[in-house]
This record gives C-alpha cells, sequence and structure tokens, in this order.
C-alpha cells in the first residue's frame, strides 16, 4: 500500500475498523465458490423489506407525494427524494417551504429502512421518529391540525386508513405509514446476486473493483447489506478535511451539533454506497460533483493513499454494480 502522511491515533482507528469489518474475507469469485453467499464476506445480500399490510404501505406512498403534508401546499417528501431519480433531487442542496434551503444535501431514501441511524449526523435511531422531525422542520413546516382535517375528510384517504387499521389520521398514523412505505423502499442490485453465488451477474472488471474495494480499506468503513449505514466515522482521519478548501462550500460539524461532545466533532453516520451511481453530487455538503472525484478524495482523506486512474476506475465500476436492477414505486 502507498501509505501517504498519516496520524497515529487516525491508523489505529483505520487497523481496527478492518479488522471488525473482515476485511480479508474473500468473494465468491475469489474463493471458487459456485453458489450460495460467503458468511465471511464483509458484504451481505441486502435483505427484503419486513412484511406490511398492502393498505398501509399505499397509504404511506400516497402520504409521500402529497404536497398537502407542507405548510405553503408546494413541498412533499418526493420533492426532495423523488423515487424515480434515485431517491434524492441530485441537487447540491433542497429547497423546503417558502424557499428554505437545507444545510445538508439531501441523502438518498432508499434502503434507509437497514441502517442503524438516520440524516447526516445520525441525530435519529428510529425511522418513524425522523420521519417527524422532517415534517416539522422548516423544510415542510407541517400544520397537524390542518392535515388530519383534510385527510379525515378525504374519501380516499378514510378508506385507506380504515383498510390498515388506522382509524384516525393523526400524527401518529401519518408518520407510521410514513415509515412503512419507506422501508419498504429497498433496492437489490447485481451485486447481490453474485454474493448469492451468480458469478456472472457482474464483469470481470467489477469483481476486481470489489477486491480492490476490499484490500484498500474502503470495506472498512463500508460494509453490511447497506455497504455503509451501519457506524459514525470522522470525516478526515489521516488529514484534516477542511470542507471548504477541498469542496468549496461550508461544511458541518457533524454529530457534534446534536451531542455537545467535542468527539463528535466532524463524525458522521457512514453513508450507504447502494445506488451510489445515481446520487450526485456528494458528501454531506454536496461539494462534489464526480464519483470519481469523491473515491479519489475518500482514498487520500479516508485511507491515506493516492489512488490511480486504474484503481478509481475499477472502484467506480464496482460502485456501479450496486445500482438498482429495478427502481421502487
Amino acid at each position: 500500500m502507498r501509505w501517504g502522511t498519516q496520524s497515529g491515533s487516525g491508523l489505529w482507528r483505520l487497523l481496527a475498523c478492518i479488522l471488525s469489518a473482515g476485511l480479508l474475507a474473500v468473494s465468491p469469485a475469489d474463493s471458487g465458490e459456485q453458489t450460495g453467499t460467503d458468511i465471511r464476506e464483509p458484504i451481505q445480500p441486502l435483505a427484503g423489506a419486513p412484511a406490511y399490510p398492502a393498505e398501509l404501505v399505499e397509504l404511506g406512498r400516497k402520504l409521500f407525494h402529497d404536497t398537502g403534508l407542507s405548510s405553503d401546499n408546494r413541498i412533499s417528501c418526493a420533492s426532495c427524494h423523488p423515487i424515480e431519480l434515485g431517491g434524492m433531487d441530485n441537487r447540491r442542496l433542497s429547497t423546503g417551504t417558502y424557499g428554505f434551503e437545507t444545510t445538508v444535501n439531501t441523502p438518498t431514501v432508499f434502503n434507509v429502512g437497514g441502517q442503524f441511524a438516520f440524516a447526516r449526523d445520525g441525530r435519529s435511531h428510529e425511522l418513524q421518529a425522523m420521519i417527524e422531525s422532517v415534517l416539522e422542520s422548516p423544510e415542510m413546516e407541517v400544520n397537524w391540525v390542518s392535515v388530519t382535517r383534510r385527510l379525515a375528510a378525504d374519501a380516499d384517504y378514510t378508506s385507506l386508513l380504515k383498510q390498515s387499521g388506522l382509524m384516525r389520521p393523526d400524527k401518529d398514523d401519518i408518520t407510521r405509514a410514513l415509515s412503512a412505505y419507506v422501508d419498504t423502499l429497498r433496492t437489490p442490485s447485481r451485486f447481490d446476486r453474485f454474493l448469492k453465488g451468480d458469478l456472472d451477474a457482474i464483469t470481470g472488471d467489477e469483481a476486481r473493483g470489489y477486491r480492490l474495494f476490499k484490500d484498500l480499506g474502503c470495506i472498512s468503513c463500508h460494509q453490511g447489506m447497506g455497504v455503509g449505514g451501519n457506524l459514525y466515522q470522522q470525516v478526515g482521519i489521516f488529514s484534516e478535511f477542511d470542507y471548504l478548501t477541498v469542496t468549496g462550500h461550508e461544511g458541518r460539524a457533524g454529530l457534534f451539533e446534536s451531542t455537545g461532545r467535542e468527539k463528535d466533532r466532524n463524525m458522521f453516520k457512514v453513508p450507504s454506497l447502494r445506488n451510489v451511481a445515481l446520487t450526485a453530487p456528494y458528501f454531506h455538503n454536496g461539494g462534489v460533483n464526480t464519483l470519481d472525484d469523491a473515491i479519489r478524495l475518500m482514498g487520500n482523506y479516508q485511507l491515506g493513499l493516492d489512488l490511480n486512474n486504474e484503481e478509481v476506475r475499477l472502484i467506480a465500476l464496482f460502485l456501479d454494480s450496486l445500482t438498482a436492477e429495478e427502481i421502487p414505486q
């Protein structure tokens, strides 16, 4: 490995992550196995969503696209998380009610149901509570009184509520239905078929990219079913990551903003890399426009490596194999 400048504490943190993630695991292609999932793999096939009543999911889907949940009747959940675009709006920052601009880049809503925390800074650990906080934030500024009154007078909504077993359109019912719908937005990819033994599901270069992804240490933070989304990590392990200098845009303080603990400064939830080829721009401030640039920066600041063009190309090809084979509805 071509280690760059590194701090002692950063190196030990990285080594601990590598050991806990099972960096030395081999892929089915490496091991020669032809069928089944290798349980030693640091990435595992995406699990299906929990079984929700179809009526509850349909209610959540209808609410997700309802601009009437916002105080100005212009913004829906789908405004910032358009399903057809990969679950996020491909903008650096999103626009909420009355022109309010978000302070962080909108993450994809796909596969969040399997993650351990929500939002870029991981401030919430319960999906329904996270949805409630977004609805009540300046992004949407929901007026629960007027919304529940409107839904109670809407025949389509009241029918779906009754079919779902939710008899009153109150805040809890609305957020419960929304969280059920969002939890179903799982996106299996070709790479999942590869993990299950279909060695032809990805190309030779994509398989080499995956091997490189593991060998270089990317897997130390991006592992599990979500290829991320299951731990916090400091941005800038081997050198300080100055967002304004590196990306041209200001950054945030991460988990520190909700905990006030100095050790949480610049600590963020590791994002899932599923569908990452669809979700530019990158980083929590949306300051990096291309996947290749994001890979180079992460190699440098998180691994202490100057990745060459071929390494970047192969890793990007592997990441593209994580793209959904079918976009949810």
